[in-house]
């Protein structure tokens, strides 16, 4: 169990996982019902932004670099800046 004062991120690069992001998406919202989840699509040429927009999932935006060590770098940069702070 994550304790109530922490806040957890699922961040899940991707590239033409339609149905993957379609069937997983629950799976985690149910593990984790507390978490933010982000889908960072890959440049994709199915449906895969879409699926994840559409379930509600955050940074569905695709990355310009293709490659998953691109994808996933720009993304935890962005989740860094907008919900690290330094106190």
């Amino acid at each position: 169990m994550i304790p109530s004062s922490m806040r957890l991120a699922v961040l899940v690069p991707c590239f033409n996982e339609e149905a993957a992001v379609a069937t997983g998406l629950p799976i985690f919202r149910k593990a984790l019902p507390a978490a933010k989840i982000y889908v960072y699509d890959n440049n994709s040429s199915d449906g895969t932004a879409a699926v994840a927009r559409e379930a509600g999932c955050g940074g569905c935006a695709a990355n310009a670099a293709r490659g998953k060590g691109h994808v996933v770098a720009a993304h935890v940069r962005r989740y860094r800046r907008r919900h690290l702070r330094a106190g």
